[in-house]
């Protein structure tokens, strides 16, 4: 059992019990359930990684900063830095991520994961008007909260987001600073480092793959290589799939909208790179509302699809 104390409270956990670890040293992070001492509340600790002290510095204050109070984050409860690493303390979710229920059988699996997906675009909304970008948006990072009852609303799902470690701030972005990204989910312009680019596209285009994985209950590439999973990402569109509808596929299709390069892009101009990386970016939607109101479309009925051609 160890013991945390910061200024507000004291936290015990215990990273032996793998029934109380929620992820044993990660790439950036270690988390755990831990309980508050002075309450007995249930709350989660995550422990920065110690392997690079600036890294971990700047994901501390990402994750402080973007503390924006929204019903669909987990509240921040404390925040503490000593000699034996960073250490954040929010509230625990009783849930599911998209990752566990991607991998499970679900009914009506399409509309269900479209109408979560819906429920983050609405979460992301206020941040993307603060221009803050979440730039890690993969189905670990969201979770589908149980019910008093303890089981999942599989009509009107809750959500969480989780973790902001890698979120792009007014506050604390860095031109030409190195930044990690999630194979698979990230966009090209996060995947060539041109953080300068990232916007609420590249949330779009995250949260795009993500429905993807989720609906056909694998990943949107695979490979053994991991530079070859890069390649795919950077030139490949993502392929039909009989689990997925025409006209969600569609929609997956605008939102991960992406422009070849000619030739490899460390045989290119820089010119030509952000020339190659914003054309494709202009294709997807513009906004975060855009892609949810074509993903709600997704849902309605030929009927009700035909009423609203004619609403206006």
């Amino acid at each position: 059992m160890q013991v945390l104390k910061t200024k507000i409270a004291t936290y015990l956990f215990d990273p032996g019990n793998s029934s109380l670890v929620l992820k044993e040293r990660g790439k950036f992070s270690s988390v755990y359930i831990a309980t508050r001492f002075e309450d007995k509340q249930k709350v989660v600790i995550k422990k920065l990684s110690a392997d690079d002290d600036m890294r971990s510095s700047i994901r501390f204050q990402k994750e402080c900063i973007t503390g924006i109070d929204n019903e669909n984050v987990p509240s921040l409860l404390d925040a503490w830095k000593d000699e034996t690493g960073y250490y954040i303390i929010k509230e625990f979710i009783d849930g599911v991520t998209l990752r566990a229920l991607s991998r499970q059988h679900v009914k009506n699996r399409e509309q269900f994961f479209i109408r979560g997906i819906i429920e983050v675009c609405n979460a992301l909304r206020e941040f993307h008007y603060n221009n803050i970008f979440h730039c890690d948006l993969r189905p670990d990072n969201v979770m589908v909260v149980n019910s008093q009852r303890g089981n999942i609303n599989f009509i009107n799902p809750e959500i969480k987001i989780l973790d902001f470690g890698l979120a792009k701030t007014p506050d604390t972005y860095i031109e030409n600073q190195q930044s990690p990204f999630a194979l698979i989910y990230s966009p090209p312009e996060q995947l060539l480092n041109y953080g300068k680019l990232i916007n609420a596209q590249s949330d779009i285009y995250s949260l795009a793959v993500t429905l993807y994985e989720c609906i056909v209950g694998d990943y949107a590439y695979k490979h053994i290589n991991p530079e070859m999973i890069m390649q795919m990402q950077l030139n490949l569109p993502l392929k039909e799939n009989g689990n997925i509808s025409p006209a969600a596929f569609e929609v997956i299709k605008k939102a991960t909208a992406k422009n070849v390069f000619r030739l490899p892009p460390s045989q290119l101009s820089e010119e030509e790179i952000i020339q190659t990386l914003q054309s494709g970016m202009q294709s997807r939607y513009a906004t975060i509302d855009d892609f949810k109101v074509a993903l709600e479309s997704t849902l309605l009925s030929p009927k009700e699809k035909k009423k609203s051609i004619f609403s206006w």
